[in-house]
């Protein structure tokens, strides 16, 4: 039963971990180009999302 317990933990944290990336990865891939065109608003766009993403869960 123990066992059980421990793969079904992993289970759970990966997927979570999984999930953070994937929203990482979902927000910030597509404004990597604007980085080497514009750096500031790269910076600009960037930490509008992120504070959108930030207040999403709440």
């Amino acid at each position: 039963m123990e066992m059980k317990g421990l793969i079904r933990g992993l289970i759970y944290c990966g997927l979570w971990y999984g999930s953070i990336l994937a929203g990482f990865f979902f927000i910030a891939c597509p404004l990597l180009p604007l980085l080497l065109l514009s750096p500031p608003a790269f910076r600009k766009c960037g930490d509008l999302l992120f504070s959108c993403w930030e207040l999403y869960p709440t």
